[in-house]
């Protein structure tokens, strides 16, 4: 919690690349003398400052769902929800995943994480995924170890198998020849 104004001071020439509240914003503030406190949090908390760490986060999610009843820790999520229809499954199988209302999957879905308004096409395979809201996966698509951008229509057949956490964006899809949002 920080006051506007005090915020502004410290934010002020810091706007690239980060700047990161654990090496800039917080040393700055006690530098400066300002009053800076700090509370225990219990809770589930990730910095999510890169890709990587990001995906590491939701997958986090996924596992602790997943636990066992007799193994499962309080976990409150907090997020937006949609006013969306119920998850639509005709074909395809969801396994060991997290599905926002309003998503369409026909097709596999393993380790994953698929926002809201989301279409997975037929003979698409999403594994160890995080698919952000209204993405459309086309058909024969394979997605590996991704973040997929909100609104971004990956085209049918595409391949993305990834070793390292990647990020499928528009930049992405054109290096690959083609895609988009739709």
């Amino acid at each position: 919690v920080f006051k506007t104004d005090v915020l502004k001071t410290l934010l002020a020439g810091r706007l690239s690349p980060g700047p990161d509240f654990g090496r800039h914003v917080i040393p700055a503030a006690l530098k400066r003398g300002y009053h800076v406190h700090s509370f225990v949090f219990e809770g589930y908390f990730r910095d999510v400052g890169t890709p990587e760490s990001l995906h590491a986060a939701n997958m986090d999610f996924i596992d602790l769902a997943n636990l066992p009843d007799e193994g499962k820790k309080t976990v409150r999520l907090f997020t937006r929800s949609e006013s969306m229809p119920p998850l639509l499954h005709k074909r395809g199988k969801v396994s060991h995943s997290l599905i926002a209302d309003g998503v369409r999957i026909d097709g596999d879905v393993r380790h994953s994480v698929v926002s809201s308004g989301t279409v997975i096409e037929e003979g698409a395979k999403v594994a160890n995924t995080v698919v952000f809201p209204h993405a459309r996966i086309g058909k024969d698509v394979r997605l590996d170890k991704a973040i997929v951008l909100e609104g971004l229509h990956v085209p049918a057949g595409a391949q993305f198998v990834f070793d390292d956490v990647t990020i499928v964006d528009e930049t992405l899809l054109a290096q690959r020849g083609g895609g988009g949002n739709g």
